[in-house]
Formats: C-alpha cells, structure tokens, sequence
C-alpha cells in the first residue's frame, strides 16, 4: 500500500467517524409543560382504554412555516382501531392505530410548498357529543399519585420513539386542566389541549428560524400519548370502588359505635 493511499483511507475514516460521533452524540431533547388554562370540566372518565378509530371528533390543527395553519378533524379509517387526521391537500397525516396507551402516533410530512410543519395542536374535546370526546392523560397528577383523576387510571407521558429523537427538540405543553364531577378539584393529569411544537437540536445548533420535518429526508415524528374517553357516567370500575369505599366508612363506624344515617 502506497504512502498516499494509506493517508486517503485514514482521512476517509476519520470523517467517517466524525460524522459518525456527530450524529450518535444527540444533544436534541423533548420538553414538557403544563398550562392548567383554560380551565375545563367533564361529568367522568368513562374509558381508559382508547384506540384510534374511537378519538372521532378531536380536531388537529398543522403549524408550517410559511403557509397558514390547517385544522382537520380526525376520523375512523377502514382498518380496525385505526384513526387519522390528513391535510386536505394529502401532504401531511397524523395516525395511530390500536391502545393509545401503548401503541404509537405517526405523523408524516411530504409537503414542500408550505415549508416546515413546525407542530401540531390536538383537541381533544372539540366533538359536539361528550361520548366522542377525549383528554391527553399523563403519567402522573400534581401529588405523584400515578392514579390520577378517578377512572384515568395509570397515564403516558408525551415520549418520542426513538427517544430522544434525533433530528430538533420538541416542545410539549398539555393545557386546559380537566376537573371531573365526582371532584372538587383537577389532578392535573388530563388535559384538554396538547400542543407540539418543534425548536432547535442536533442538527441545527443555535438555529434561531423556523425548523420541523421539512418534508424530505426529515419527513416522520413518531411518539406515544395515552387519551381517555369522557362519559356522563362513570365506569363501572369506579362505582364499584366507591362502593367499597362507602362499605368500609359504615363499618368503621359500627366499630366505634356510630350511626350510619
């Protein structure tokens, strides 16, 4: 092997690795916040198994940045528990199929004339029908208490798959504080508003312009959010617990010899 042969390589593989180092060092980061504005009310959280074909109602507003915004509704789709939302000009759509839970959101772009989509804003209580209505439910309430508002059970927090993602930050607010009836306040675990919004990261440091999928080789977000349905009347795992819990008061109180009207 030649002198300058071997240089070549070696400079070949040192870019490589730079490059390499550059990518797998991702500094990009998910941020998350809670507005409790405006203040919303349901009668109860009747579902806390969600899947996609049962979120229809729930609106889903686009953010690029150099066209106006775009709100879509979201709607069931011919595949079972799949529902998605898609621009009118069919370049961008948000979809998830199966347990909410779990199961992930896919949001792809392939649109160029409207620049980046730099976030999304989800209603979930935009349907006219409260049986078609839903929340973002989070892991956790205002106490650290993973229960959370009667009948949300356990919660996802907003997390991106692969995580972190790769390619700018996003920044995640939960607004509009859910309080249910059988509560005199809101836990702060479900919301009626989630707000995505797309800011600087690995690949652009210090950038300060718009930034998002742009449509080409930085074209999908995929990430898992749990929703809760909303119901004039509780399930009936949430009766049967105060039930239990009125039981145990009457027999404390025969205990220590009080009465029980």
């Amino acid at each position: 092997m030649t002198r300058h042969l071997m240089m070549t390589r070696t400079a070949i593989a040192a870019i490589a690795t730079g490059v390499f180092w550059s990518h797998s060092i991702c500094h990009a980061v998910v941020v998350i916040n809670a507005d409790p504005n405006p203040p919303q009310n349901a009668p109860f959280v009747s579902h806390s198994k969600v899947y996609g074909d049962m979120m229809t109602g729930m609106t889903v507003t686009a953010h690029f940045s150099n066209a106006p915004s775009e709100t879509v509704p979201w709607l069931a789709t011919s595949n079972v528990q799949e529902g998605h939302a898609m621009g009118a000009a069919g370049d961008w759509k948000l979809s998830q199929a199966g347990d909410t839970y779990s199961d992930p959101w896919t949001l792809k772009y392939l649109g160029h004339q409207n620049g980046f989509l730099t976030g999304l804003t989800l209603d979930g209580m935009a349907a006219g029908r409260l049986r078609n209505q839903v929340v973002f439910d989070r892991e956790k309430d205002h106490s650290g208490d993973t229960d959370g508002t009667p009948g949300s059970f356990f919660g996802t927090e907003f997390s991106t798959t692969p995580d972190p993602y790769p390619h700018f930050d996003i920044h995640v607010t939960y607004k509009g504080e859910v309080a249910v009836s059988s509560s005199p306040n809101a836990y702060g675990d479900i919301y009626r508003f989630l707000d995505i919004r797309f800011g600087g990261g690995d690949d652009a440091p210090g950038h300060t312009g718009p930034i998002g999928l742009d449509g080409y080789d930085i074209n999908t977000l995929v990430f898992v959010q749990d929703t809760d349905r909303l119901s004039k009347v509780p399930e009936p795992s949430t009766l049967a617990m105060g039930a239990l819990g009125i039981g145990m008061l009457a027999i404390r109180r025969r205990r220590l010899g009080h009465p029980i009207g």
